[in-house]
């Protein structure tokens, strides 16, 4: 089975911001009628706010 170290913080980051892409387009395409690039700039941007959020929460919580 395919196994992902998701600890690993490019890795992390990676599939965060895959997600946040493909659901920023979703929603800019389907539900708010606009462009296909203004959605991968949300996401990406949001992606990358959530990520170093994530791991700043993370590695002060202890």
């Amino acid at each position: 089975m395919f196994n992902l170290d998701l600890e690993n913080p490019l890795i992390f980051t990676t599939f965060t911001v895959a997600l946040w892409i493909s659901m920023a387009i979703l929603v800019e395409v389907i539900f708010a009628n606009g462009s296909l690039e203004s959605g991968v700039i949300k996401g990406f941007a949001g992606g990358i706010a959530y990520s170093i959020t994530y791991r700043y929460i993370q590695n002060f919580s202890d």
